[in-house]
């Protein structure tokens, strides 16, 4: 098939959506993943004290959510 033409561009669209599903996949076990790991080194205390050692006190919204999870966990454990 000639590329430039309309029915090349409806094959390429339907590939890259059938797609869809699996890259999705993909990225949410990523985002586990990191999600796990930031969750980890957030409550090991040793390295949050080293974040404020080295004057690292602010940390974007993410992590504020998961340094609150981790305070939580710290205060129950």
């Amino acid at each position: 098939m000639k590329q430039g033409t309309k029915t090349y561009g409806m094959t390429v669209l339907v590939h890259q959506t059938r797609a869809v599903p699996k890259r999705a996949a993909t990225v949410a076990h990523a985002l586990r993943d990191l999600n796990q790991i930031f969750l980890e080194l957030f409550s090991d205390e040793h390295f949050v004290t080293l974040l404020r050692a080295e004057s690292m006190t602010k940390a974007p919204a993410y992590f504020g959510r998961i340094l609150d999870e981790t305070s939580n966990w710290n205060e129950t454990a």
